[in-house]
């Protein structure tokens, strides 16, 4: 009970800035704090059954490829969502291990993951002071949001940059080391290594051959007054990509992307809370070089399938949200998120996409892929309760135009309860 009421409380403790401790992605924390005793352990379940309404057929980021996770759920009405099981415990205050098996609904299907299975030490356990290792798989340190698990967020989905560009969370297998600066203010610098298994490196469970990614971040921070702080941060996420395939049906047809290549992706955030309000904001900067084969299985049975070399494409994408305290049990808040479209562009002999030629995409597939330099937009209000110390519910209004001309406005009805 005791981790229940830290867990709901903290997740919407905005002034909590800092680090976010990995179990059960929500108590903002150092890597050592709540150990009550050397061998504490924890097990819980969170469920989020969601309502959905959406006023578009089909809603979908052109010209992005994101995989299933980052696109708009498909099921109306009401679902189960997504079903966490955790367990966390410590040794000797040394070590932590967790594991998250979350049970999620996809086209119908129900499917089963192992989000996070790591170990990391606490203390600095046979470490120099301030320097910690994390190993597994793992929410890894990247941006705000990355690290914490989607019942702590302070909205019903994530802003587009985290759809488009992480497929919503970047969980791979790898390790991340850290070590907190001897200064007096919060410093944090840190960098990992990973298989590869996870967007925006690949989506499969065994990594294909030539899949691997590295990462890099610093955050600082410091409180201001008794009632305000602030927390900054970059972050970089690079790799190879072997083989990233990502696709879905649309109109009866089988659509296929697999990208393979180099992707480079660099995360800027900036976080003030003063009182009950809070303010955030990150951008997102992505440019990938390789090739992009498209693979259309049409319902007449006929197949097209065509590769572009893409190089040096460039994308963007940023939100901003205020999230405002009430009263304890209530909270309002309101985000807006842009990304900016890739501008592909080609050398008409070769299928090399570059800047500054024809648009080869407006063409191919008669165009269907090509964002035509529309930027995608979403705008969200949110409004919730915490009416128990263990259950919150959440009304989300978005306005969404992820295509030119095709708006969708959203009504959802989110429920989270801890067990």
């Amino acid at each position: 009970m005791a981790l229940c009421v830290a867990s709901l409380a903290i997740a919407h403790d905005h002034e909590s800035l800092f680090d976010k401790c990995a179990v059960t992605g929500c108590v903002a924390c150092e890597p050592s704090a709540n150990i009550e005793d050397g061998n504490a352990k924890n097990i819980g379940v969170w469920l989020q059954p969601t309502f959905r309404d959406f006023s578009a057929d089909e809603s979908g980021m052109t010209g992005f490829f994101p995989g299933h996770e980052g696109e708009r759920p498909e099921k109306q009405g009401l679902g189960v969502d997504h079903t966490e099981f955790y367990w966390s415990a410590t040794k000797a205050d040394q070590l932590r291990g967790s594991a998250v098996i979350a049970i999620a609904e996809h086209d119908g299907e129900t499917e089963v993951e192992f989000e996070e299975a790591y170990v990391e030490t606490l203390n600095s356990y046979l470490l120099p002071e301030g320097m910690n290792i994390k190993f597994g798989r793992a929410f890894w340190t990247f941006g705000a949001l990355n690290a914490q698990h989607s019942h702590s967020d302070s909205f019903a989905d994530r802003p587009l940059p985290y759809r488009a560009f992480l497929n919503k969370a970047f969980n791979d297998d790898g390790l991340e080391v850290s070590y907190k600066l001897p200064v007096d203010f919060y410093a944090v610098v840190g960098a990992g290594n990973f298989r590869g298994n996870d967007y925006p490196f690949g989506l499969a469970e065994e990594a294909e051959a030539g899949n691997e990614g590295k990462s890099g971040y610093i955050r600082v921070g410091s409180t201001l007054t008794e009632d305000s702080s602030w927390r900054a941060g970059a972050y970089m996420l690079s790799g190879n990509v072997g083989s990233r395939q990502t696709g879905h049906t649309h109109d009866g047809e089988s659509e296929t992307f697999t990208f393979s290549g180099e992707s480079d992706l660099y995360v800027y955030d900036l976080r003030y809370s003063y009182k009950g309000l809070v303010l955030s904001g990150e951008y997102f900067s992505r440019t990938e070089t390789g090739d992009l084969n498209i693979v259309v299985d049409e319902v007449t049975g006929s197949r097209k399938d065509d590769t572009f070399g893409l190089n040096d494409i460039e994308t963007s994408g940023w939100y901003v949200s205020a999230v405002y305290e009430l009263n304890p049990k209530m909270h309002i808040g309101v985000r807006y998120s842009k990304l900016g479209s890739p501008d592909y562009s080609s050398s008409a002999n070769n299928n090399t996409l570059a800047v500054g030629d024809d648009a080869l995409l407006s063409t191919a597939h008669e165009g269907e892929f090509n964002a035509g330099n529309y930027d995608p937009m979403a705008l969200s209000y949110m409004i919730d309760w915490k009416h128990s110390d263990c259950s919150l519910i959440r009304l989300q209004i978005n306005n969404e135009e992820l295509s030119d001309g095709n708006k969708d406005d959203q009504f959802i009805v989110q429920y989270i309860m801890h067990l």
